[in-house]
């Protein structure tokens, strides 16, 4: 007889059910890794490939990897600003594409997981791996540079030792509804689009007032215009403008460059904390909104999981990847119910790791979640609580 356990998530209602010939119990544990920022250990160095990873363990089962892209390029500039985005120069692959910084990012989180599951993960097996991505440039190749680095090619993948690369398909994902984070497009999805504008009224009246101090203390040399500024996403035009000032100021922080003197009186605070609130009311302020942005991408993640926890030949596939966005982060963490204040910017080339395990001696399983900050060089993992799954 079959016995079921589930979780019942805080933010969308969503009941997850892994089921097992024998009783289950499900739960999450939540640690926060950090990546490095070190450089990756050459492909064909044998050391690299013997060494078993540190969460290698007999009882994984199944790893679940979702990640934002790395750096990118800003999609517009104001016009004072010293880096614009038509700079090749400072930006050579363009407004929204992934910069240097970004692919090295994107390649170093691969390298990082391969550090953390070697042995567990074969060097390449078809069987083993589904890589998905949403649709934009940035997702696909941050998604191909993720896969380079985990994947260096060893043995009869190794078609040309002066191309220490190897082809990995990644395929479509159209659960990930990312793109209804803005308002222009959230209008495509009426329920969700309700949601979204009572929260961003409701932060509105609470931060409005700050947010105009903020712009109108760099108006005159930003020139943005506090009321006048859009940027054709369907916000309101306090809100475009905010956004317009924050997406100036962390690509160039992103990218290690200078910032000009007088950003310095309201960044990082106030404007940093009114940020991340204001992402917070576009993203995952309500379970409407939680539910509606990545709830079916959470549901295909559970599927996987139960699928993996049956003894068939279906169950084979060991890692599922998926490149996304900074949305994707957000929604499946308020799914979760964690604490999105330890990722209040969800970090370029930041991930959720969701990890599969069964217990070797009760033949039970369970979750373990992890978080890796992309912008951290330290390795210390930081524990989060879920709640409601001890």
């Amino acid at each position: 007889m079959i016995n079921t356990s589930a979780i019942q998530c805080r933010a969308c209602g969503l009941a997850v059910v892994v089921a097992s010939v024998t009783a289950v119990s499900v739960y999450f544990l939540a640690n926060h890794l950090l990546i490095s920022g070190d450089s990756p250990t050459p492909a064909d160095l044998p050391s690299a490939a013997n060494v078993t990873g540190s969460r290698a363990s007999p009882s994984l089962q199944l790893v679940t990897i979702f990640s934002r892209h790395g750096n990118t390029g800003p999609h517009v500039t104001y016009d004072t600003y010293p880096y614009p985005a038509n700079d090749t120069g400072v930006w050579p692959h363009g407004p929204d594409e992934l910069t240097q910084t970004g692919r090295a990012q994107m390649y170093n989180l691969g390298v990082k997981v391969r550090s953390l599951y070697n042995g567990f993960l074969s060097p390449y097996y078809k069987e083993e791996l589904r890589a998905t991505s949403t649709t934009t440039d940035q997702t696909l190749v941050s998604a191909e540079l993720f896969l380079a680095g985990l994947y260096p090619p060893r043995g009869y993948d190794l078609w040309d030792r002066r191309v220490l690369w190897q082809p990995i398909p990644v395929f479509p994902n159209y659960h990930d509804h990312s793109e209804l984070t803005f308002p222009v497009n959230s209008q495509t999805c009426l329920r969700f689009h309700e949601a979204q504008m009572e929260s961003l009224a409701q932060f509105l009246e609470r931060y409005g007032p700050d947010m105009t101090a903020v712009l109108r203390q760099v108006q005159n040399l930003s020139g943005i215009d506090v009321f006048g500024y859009r940027l054709d996403s369907g916000s309101p035009a306090l809100l475009d403008s905010m956004w317009m000032l924050w997406e100036n100021i962390i690509h160039a922080v992103n990218e290690g460059l200078v910032l000009p003197d007088w950003l310095k009186s309201v960044y990082p605070e106030p404007t940093r904390t009114l940020v991340a609130k204001m992402v917070k009311a576009y993203s995952f302020q309500s379970d409407t909104t939680i539910r509606l942005n990545q709830g079916l991408l959470f549901q295909d993640m559970v599927r996987q999981m139960k699928i993996s926890t049956r003894n068939s030949v279906s169950s084979q596939k060991r890692l599922y990847y998926h490149s996304g966005h900074e949305n994707t982060l957000y929604g499946l963490a308020g799914i979760l119910g964690l604490d999105v204040d330890f990722m209040p910017f969800a970090e370029t080339a930041s991930a959720l790791l969701l990890e599969l395990h069964r217990d070797i001696l009760s033949g039970q399983h369970y979750v373990q979640v992890l978080y890796l900050d992309g912008s951290s060089p330290d390795l210390e993992p930081l524990d989060m609580d879920v709640p409601g799954c001890d």
